[in-house]
């Protein structure tokens, strides 16, 4: 059942009478109504079918209204609590109100329509916090995956800049080598540091045997190959 679009309010009061006639006051209206008879009962619904509202009366065994309201804090801290009070106790409503409590209706309730505005305001309430919740969430997914893409390309920029910074070397040193064995070695020792598996191919013009010689490498972890003479001119 998804309580942001069919949300259930749970009433609790060990007097049977008020419980239904609350009951039937927000069926009246549209909402989906549970009754508990105590706390204990009210735990073991919850349990089995969470509530988003959750509208208890305080004096109540064997499990009053304020242990219930400890315990929905501990264990669903985003159910919204109204209590209901017959006694003007101040130190139990400074209590409540320490704990989360939503809002307080006085019993007897005299102001049938009261009931409606409070657990609507309240429902309103826990709806705009599941929202800001499911927007959290999707907001950090969104970093998360915002986060994984720059590593990525941090990566990929660190393995092209790997592959030039070789490129250069290998550059100065055939620059600085006219010898075929020697260009060779110097594309072995560069291009074998790389991370990535991939063949280059070399062309170089040996003008004293008039052929081009083309010299491939792979990674070290692919297998090697030899060198190939084309003779200047040919169209292979």
């Amino acid at each position: 059942m998804n309580q942001l679009t069919d949300p259930t309010i749970l009433v609790v009061d060990d007097e049977a009478v008020v419980a239904e006639m609350l009951a039937e006051i927000l069926r009246s209206e549209g909402h989906r109504v549970e009754i508990a008879g105590d706390g204990v009962e009210a735990q073991k619904k919850m349990q089995a079918h969470p509530a988003s509202v959750v509208v208890t009366d305080l004096r109540m065994t064997p499990m009053d209204g304020l242990e219930l309201l400890r315990w929905l804090r501990r264990h669903y801290p985003e159910v919204v609590v109204i209590v209901m009070t017959a006694y003007g106790n101040m130190d139990v409503v400074v209590e409540c109100l320490r704990l989360g409590a939503f809002d307080f209706l006085t019993k007897p309730i005299d102001n049938l329509d009261l009931i409606g505005l409070t657990v609507n305001k309240a429902l309103e309430k826990y709806r705009l916090h599941r929202e800001n919740e499911d927007l959290i969430a999707r907001l950090r997914k969104h970093q998360e995956e915002l986060t994984e893409a720059v590593r990525e390309a941090s990566r990929k920029l660190q393995r092209d800049n790997m592959v030039l910074s070789l490129g250069a070397e290998f550059t100065r040193r055939v620059i600085r080598s006219l010898e075929f064995e020697d260009i060779i070695r110097a594309a072995d020792e560069c291009f074998s540091r790389t991370p990535i598996e991939w063949q280059y191919s070399l062309f170089l013009w040996r003008p004293e045997r008039n052929v081009f010689v083309m010299a491939s490498h792979n990674h070290p972890n692919l297998p090697k190959h030899g060198g190939l003479e084309v003779p200047a001119g040919s169209r292979r």
